[in-house]
């Protein structure tokens, strides 16, 4: 009754054309002990995945509705040689099985229904899934669909009527190097992937939700811990050299993630008599403590996309340091991570500086992570507060910041002097995100301080 052939031939001219294909691939970095299925080394036996769909449920109605979906899926491979419906009808009998599963009347093990419902994928070139907990079905015209992984740390949400044929989505928890990025990182990674690819309809984007983990905030100060995970967003692995920030979005409430406490480091250390006092605190004082408890809990980071890869949680501020300037006018974050030359840039109007000290500014993740390929804009502008106002400006400079995270002025002019012997400007430094970062021209990286200044003097008359 069922065709027996081990591999279909067809098949194989399908994986050539994939493998050629213009559109861009996920990158391969998932933990190698997580790796799912591969279409390009997948082996899928038609009798064995007809003996294994007899195990599936007991006797009855189930059992023959699954293997009537199955004699149908022989029927477009062998007789109409119409794949594309095959891939339908493959994913209509995992959805079944998946449905049943969840109303408790699949009776195999779930190894045993991965590896059925990967050869499954497999016999119609389509990409395996590593379990069948984090396995959905999205078909044409569904309602808003809601799936959250087994582990509640990671989920995603489509939009109604979000994919033009039926598709299968998988969520597989990676590693914090599947995301290749400078910015410091607050994993959990989560791959999520549709199959088969390029079904999401035009227009169309999910959002997805990952937890930070809380370990991963042990060296931030507990004072600047619930501003870090404020500003969280998710980082997007487009592909293995393209990486981007989405703009942070809420969580649906649909979407009900397990993402803990973030727990303050005083509490990390308590001894007994620490546990003693707190309790009577606690007692004495319930609502300030449990609003302390709270305020460190996070729903988890949210974004939308419409490609989907690695996923997780980055810090999307910079900071900036500079070296030079004037100290009631230059503007710092962390006063040990730059070093300063303290007063003015002095100059005779008329002349140029090309060398020696010169405003040079560096920019660094909040662990001190250097970044390269920002974009720094030099310009000169009249001083807050010093008169007479001079002219003096940036005669040449780096337009982005370097290997080391840095950018400096090569060429500052002094301007001209007219009257008073001393006149002021002020240099400005101010920053944007490297190219391809912020996905959709969103601005979503951002920088404190968001700019630096230099006070330069200009004294003497030009000739």
């Amino acid at each position: 009754m069922f065709s027996r052939r081990p591999l279909i031939p067809c098949l194989l001219a399908l994986w050539a054309v994939s493998a050629c294909s213009s559109e861009p691939t996920s990158p391969s970095l998932a933990d190698p002990a997580q790796t799912v299925a591969s279409v390009a080394t997948c082996q899928a036996d038609p009798a064995q995945i007809e003996s294994l769909l007899r195990t599936v449920f007991a006797t009855g109605p189930n059992a023959s509705s699954a293997l009537g979906k199955w004699t149908n899926v022989i029927k477009q491979i062998d007789r109409k040689n119409n794949l594309p419906v095959a891939q339908d009808r493959v994913l209509d009998l995992i959805d079944f099985m998946l449905k049943k599963r969840a109303q408790g009347q699949v009776i195999i093990d779930d190894a045993t229904l991965t590896n059925l419902i990967n050869q499954l994928l497999c016999y119609v070139g389509l990409g395996g899934i590593q379990s069948p907990n984090d396995t959905w079905i999205v078909n044409p015209g569904d309602p808003v669909q809601t799936f959250v992984t087994a582990d509640g740390q990671s989920g995603i949400q489509f939009p109604t009527s979000a994919v033009g044929a039926r598709t299968v989505v998988t969520a597989v928890r990676s590693t914090a190097a599947a995301l290749v990025t400078d910015l410091d990182k607050y994993p959990y990674v989560y791959d999520w992937n549709l199959s088969p690819s390029g079904t999401l309809l035009n227009g169309a984007k999910a959002t997805v939700g990952v937890c930070p983990d809380p370990a991963s905030f042990a060296d931030v100060p507990t004072a600047e811990r619930q501003a870090v995970l404020d500003r969280l967003v998710l980082g997007h692995q487009r592909t293995a050299t393209a990486f981007e920030v989405l703009a942070q979005v809420p969580i649906p409430a649909a979407m009900v993630l397990s993402c803990g406490e973030i727990p303050d480091q005083a509490s990390a250390s308590r001894g007994l008599f620490r546990d003693i006092t707190d309790r009577v605190v606690d007692w004495i004082l319930p609502q300030p403590v449990m609003a302390a408890a709270v305020r460190l809990r996070t729903g988890g980071v949210g974004g939308n996309t419409s490609e989907f890869s690695p996923l997780g949680p980055v810090d999307p501020q910079l900071r900036g340091g500079g070296v030079g300037g004037n100290t009631s006018e230059f503007s710092r974050l962390d006063v040990a991570s730059v070093s300063m030359v303290p007063g003015s840039y002095t100059g005779a109007a008329g002349t140029r500086r090309t060398s020696g000290d010169l405003p040079t500014v560096t920019i660094t993740t909040r662990r001190g992570t250097l970044i390269p390929g920002v974009g720094v804009t030099w310009s000169a502008e009249a001083p807050a507060t010093q008169r007479p106002v001079g002219n003096a400006y940036v005669c040449g400079a780096d337009a982005v910041t370097n290997s080391f995270g840095t950018a400096s002025v090569t060429c500052l002019d002094f301007g001209t002097k007219y009257h008073d012997p001393v006149a002021y400007t002020k240099i400005r430094a101010t920053f944007t995100a490297p190219a391809g970062l912020q996905a959709g021209g969103a601005v979503v990286i951002t920088f404190e301080p968001s700019f630096l200044t230099w006070l330069v003097e200009s004294y003497g008359t030009a000739d």
